[in-house]
């Protein structure tokens, strides 16, 4: 009975495992982050433990990259060599994604990359991915035909190399610096890590970037980098722009507006003078006057206000319902 019993349950939790082999070759420069990827498949009860391991073959040795089992903490064995270095995304066993993020590559990480999966209810073991991987560890050159464009008096940062080499500095790389204008074949040295400084305004920074200090429109032209041992290996067209004149803009921007402001203001102001000293009159004894006891019981200086707010009215824009003052 017992037997029967254990049979019912190893097969209720029977499942398989299913990966298709991957081969690849990759090639990454140093301080590069790198995927190396991996997936596999599982047909089964959702909540089966699953292993990964992710090893190096090198030099006749085997080194333990990445490793999880769903029971302990990760890389309990991981070689040092790649300690917090490595990652596999969360939840991966569901997702079947087991792709492993390798950063800040060097040159001993040359060598082939082997991905394996297991299962241990029921047990099982594939190897899902063999990836060769290759690590460029010289410095490499921005290229030729790159276009910068400069405002007149800002700084500029000419590089020399798109990536620096296993070393990350090219402190020990004899670099030079060439000036020449557009569409001459002739160039004078500007700067080289053998004389850092050559002008004022030149400056060369240990990664072999040509530093410009409050370029001109006479710097416009071409710069080219050249490593010792090799030919050119950055060539950079620079090219100046006059400032753009907007400081005379913002002040009659300013001024138009400040002038705007101050005569709106004014109408305003005016207007609430003009309602204040409307004359007063007995709307009682108004009915009885005629048009000339009307006008000579105003002031001379109550005829000069309704003559000053009928011309300001006008330019009141949106005032529909203001007073409307009688002859």
């Amino acid at each position: 009975m017992l037997g029967l019993l254990l049979f019912l349950y190893t097969s209720a939790v029977q499942g398989e495992l299913f990966c298709t082999k991957r081969r690849e070759f990759l090639v990454g420069a140093c301080g590069d982050t790198i995927s190396l990827p991996c997936n596999f498949s599982w047909e089964g009860l959702p909540f089966t433990k699953f292993e990964l391991v992710w090893q190096k073959k090198s030099a006749g040795s085997t080194l333990v990259v990445h490793h999880e089992d769903m029971r302990n903490s990760p890389n309990l064995y991981q070689n040092r060599s790649f300690r917090n270095r490595t990652l596999v995304k969360d939840g991966w066993p569901q997702s079947t994604d087991i792709t492993l993020m390798l950063s800040n590559i060097t040159g001993i990480d040359r060598g082939v990359y082997t991905c394996e999966i297991f299962t241990l209810t029921p047990y099982s073991r594939k190897s899902c991915a063999e990836i060769q991987l290759d690590v460029l560890t010289d410095a490499v050159g921005l290229g030729l035909g790159i276009s910068v464009a400069a405002t007149a008096g800002a700084s500029v940062h000419l590089p020399c190399f798109s990536k620096l080499g296993c070393s990350n500095s090219t402190h020990r790389l004899h670099t030079s610096w060439t000036f020449s204008k557009r569409g001459s074949d002739l160039g004078a040295e500007l700067a080289s890590s053998a004389h850092p400084l050559m002008d004022a305004g030149f400056s060369l920074s240990h990664n072999g970037t040509l530093n410009l200090q409050g370029v001109k429109a006479t710097d416009a032209g071409i710069y080219s980098c050249h490593l010792a041992g090799q030919s050119k290996v950055a060539e950079i067209l620079l090219e100046v722009t006059g400032p753009v004149k907007t400081k005379r803009m913002v002040v009659r921007l300013v001024a138009f507006i400040l002038i705007a402001l101050f005569f709106g203001f004014g109408m305003i102001i005016g207007w609430k003078i003009c309602i204040s000293n409307v004359p007063k009159q007995n709307p009682a004894i108004r009915p009885m006057m005629s048009h000339e006891e009307k006008d000579s019981a105003l002031t001379e200086s109550d005829k000069n206000v309704n003559w000053t707010c009928s011309s300001i009215k006008p330019l009141i824009a949106g005032q529909t319902d203001i007073l409307e003052l009688e002859a």
